[in-house]
């Protein structure tokens, strides 16, 4: 039996299929999982919640010429924003994703679940690293690393120009390099960078794991 199409599976659900739903949800549900789940600490169900419910609502919007997981990752990264927004409404600081990270916005650093369930000294040095850098670094490396996005399809969810996500992405491993070699010994430091591109691979399947 031919599996259904994403677009498919959007529209049957826009028609009131639940069932074609919860296909949907359940097929990209780890991809809304691990945007969120080292970003927002206690509040990633929700927000995942929040997504798919705007993908639903916005089903008009994607016409199919990119790939639907770059249009729900863009969903996901509009209800992050929000949330920030929203967690910083009364104080005068204002949300800059290019200086600021999600720990100075939530007035903490956000425990992963993953964290949680790391076997390796270099997930958790990782992951606390890309907690520090600001939100904007923070994205684009995550979206590369995590969901092997190309330069394109970053992009496209972050709405930014090509040449933007290029360029941050440059300064964003340089940031990291210097994060990590600023708060962890030189041997760990130098294990988790020789390394990164393995460490994040895993890490995206720990994501996938600690939320079953």
């Amino acid at each position: 039996m031919t599996e259904r199409s994403d677009e498919a599976l959007l529209a049957d659900w826009s028609g009131g299929d639940q069932a074609a739903g919860e296909v949907l949800v359940e097929r990209h549900f780890p991809t809304v999982y691990r945007f969120f789940h080292n970003k927002v600490g206690h509040a990633v169900h929700d927000l995942c919640q929040r997504t798919f419910v705007a993908c639903l609502e916005a089903r008009e919007r994607f016409e199919g010429r990119s790939s639907f997981r770059t249009f729900l990752l863009g969903i996901a990264n509009f209800q992050l924003l929000r949330y920030l927004r929203d967690a910083r409404r009364n104080e005068a600081k204002r949300l800059d994703v290019e200086l600021h990270s999600v720990a100075e916005f939530l007035d903490r650093a956000p425990t992963s679940p993953t964290e949680r369930l790391a076997k390796h000294a270099e997930h958790r040095v990782l992951l606390r690293a890309l907690r520090r850098l600001p939100l904007a670094m923070q994205l684009v490396l995550e979206l590369r690393y995590w969901e092997e996005l190309t330069v394109p399809e970053i992009a496209e969810v972050l709405e930014v120009p090509s040449g933007t996500v290029s360029s941050r992405l440059g300064r964003a491993r340089t940031h990291l390099r210097e994060t990590i070699e600023a708060h962890e010994s030189t041997a760990l430091a130098e294990t988790t960078l020789q390394g990164l591109e393995r460490w994040a691979a895993e890490i995206a399947a720990l994501a996938n794991r600690s939320d079953s």
